[in-house]
């Protein structure tokens, strides 16, 4: 394993761009859609009342969310007053933390090149940009759960006082749960049970995972608020807190309730241009761990046996059971909305950055240039979508009134015909530098900024 110190200019360079573009503008708008509404007006009736405990809205009782997001507005708005840049600040400086944490870890166990790709992706797509620039809760349980996962794995795979790295994963969950309630721990333990029964390192995990102090620490700091919670409102808590949790599982509430494949378009879309790498990347992961079982079960080896190419391709394991296990997760939900699987882009774009890494190295990887040619295919279709959207955006923005209170009174302007022209100029430089092996670098470049352009 990889243990080299991140390149300052990258931490550097990440630290400027990530924070240009999730913090420039973000109080430009006025609070677009009923969640940043409903948040940012929690947010500021706690900051008014001083009441740190309970989370109210108009006055009642706020139960849909947890209280830490609203920890972090009311101290925003003392910081910045009370106003829309406020209240989407801690979105934004979780979005930050998240792409130089990432960057981090990746380096930390693949080195400074794979590091850079793969925290670029996680930065250059259009949910996770969406996300950290939203008064929404979403930014920060995604730093959250990534850090416990990240930990977890750091706790089970680093030598020595490296094993300390698992209390992140507990604080992590903690932390999570805190901010969105039980998918909180549901990402991370949905991840790790995955990992630990596909590689039987059940064993292992018992050795170094602590669970039992691991479980404890996580009550300790979880365990108080909701305690407190029930305490003080009692069934007048626990009834609306069912709601929005089990009830917003098993039944689809708002008018939330698409059919079950409604999130393949939005990772092909929300990951966009990253995810046309990601079905041959989980392919690779696949059959790499298959191999693997292959020949532990021919061996009969020890299943904490290990090698250093083991341990490349089991991090690719890892990262595909977290995308499987949670996509499936959310799939399974009644109630679904584009931003619930954002827990699941970190990983993401580990397996697709180890993808185009092992394409840039070796040409004749298998799915490369397929690849290319489905991001370019979805590229211009999205170009004909921006072409359409003010035609679209005009004949039902009446309809939209009430997700995005906004929507009449927003201009779309040329914005859309230079996003297509963009993209379609892209698409072109994309396909002439992708499909030329000793330009294929410049692909990214030219993905990458397209997408921060547009």
């Amino acid at each position: 394993m990889d243990r080299l110190a991140p390149p300052p200019i990258h931490l550097l360079l990440l630290f400027l761009l990530s924070s240009l573009l999730f913090f420039i503008g973000l109080g430009g708008m006025g609070l677009t859609d009923r969640d940043e509404g409903r948040n940012a007006e929690a947010g500021r009736e706690m900051f008014a009342s001083g009441d740190l405990l309970t989370p109210t809205f108009n006055g009642e009782l706020r139960v849909a969310k947890p209280v830490f997001v609203y920890w972090l507005m009311t101290l925003s708005y003392h910081v910045f007053g009370v106003n829309e840049f406020a209240a989407r600040f801690p979105s934004a400086l979780f979005g930050v933390a998240l792409i130089l944490m990432h960057y981090v870890f990746l380096t930390k166990l693949r080195g400074p090149t794979v590091g850079l790709y793969g925290a670029l992706m996680l930065l250059l797509n259009i949910e996770i940009l969406a996300l950290g620039r939203m008064a929404i809760t979403d930014s920060v349980l995604i730093f959250f759960t990534t850090l416990s996962l990240y930990s977890f794995w750091l706790g089970l795979q680093e030598p020595g006082s490296g094993r300390h790295w698992i209390w992140g994963f507990y604080v992590g969950m903690a932390l999570a749960t805190l901010t969105k309630g039980p998918v909180g721990f549901a990402v991370p333990l949905i991840t790790v049970l995955l990992y630990l029964a596909a590689t039987r390192r059940w064993q292992l995990f018992w050795e170094r995972g602590v669970p039992l102090a691991g479980t404890l620490l996580f009550f300790i700091l979880a365990g108080p608020w909701y305690a407190a919670m029930f305490l003080i409102h009692g069934d007048a808590y626990s009834s609306q807190a069912q709601v929005h949790t089990v009830g917003r599982f098993l039944a689809p509430m708002e008018g939330h309730g698409v059919g079950w494949w409604f999130y393949i378009p939005v990772l092909l879309l929300g990951f966009y241009p990253w995810s046309s790498f990601l079905p041959a990347g989980l392919y690779h992961a696949y059959v790499t761990w298959r191999a693997f079982r292959s020949r532990q079960n021919q061996t009969h080896a020890l299943p904490e046996a290990r090698t250093a190419e083991i341990s490349h391709d089991e991090l690719n394991w890892f990262m595909g059971l977290w995308i499987v296990g949670v996509f499936i997760f959310f799939s399974l939900s009644s109630t679904r909305l584009p931003h619930y699987i954002g827990p699941l882009f970190p990983a993401c774009a580990i397996l697709a950055a180890s993808y185009w890494t092992q394409g840039l190295q070796d040409p004749s990887t298998k799915g490369l240039r397929g690849s290319i040619h489905f991001l370019m295919s979805v590229g211009y279709l999205l170009a004909i979508g921006f072409a359409c959207a003010p035609a679209l955006f005009a004949k039902f923005s009446e309809k939209m009134v009430k997700e995005f209170p906004l929507a009449t009174q927003f201009d779309l302007g040329p914005g859309p015909y230079a996003g297509a022209t963009i993209v379609v100029l892209a698409m072109g430089l994309v396909g002439y530098f992708g499909l030329n092996d000793d330009k294929r670098a410049l692909a990214f470049g030219v993905a990458g900024g397209a997408l921060a352009s547009v």
